[in-house]
């Protein structure tokens, strides 16, 4: 079984910390934005990878795509 955990909590520490995204609150366009939401879209994002987007992965890792000699792409099923 593939196993990955998304590491949001360095996405939200690079968010929060390094690039000091509550200074921009004031911006127009995102009234509703805030931090919270911002921590939730990335934990619903990180719930989609593991649940939905990592079994394809899987898949498309073992059957691989192949070239053949015409130029054509044949990707896993």
């Amino acid at each position: 079984m593939l196993h990955y955990r998304p590491p949001i909590a360095e996405y939200l520490f690079l968010l929060r910390d390094v690039f000091k995204i509550r200074e921009y609150s004031h911006l127009q366009g995102y009234p509703d934005l805030d931090f919270n939401l911002i921590e939730s879209i990335f934990e619903e994002a990180a719930t989609l990878s593991r649940e939905v987007l990592l079994p394809i992965n899987g898949q498309g890792d073992r059957q691989s795509c192949s070239l053949d000699r015409e130029g054509r792409v044949t990707t896993p099923r």
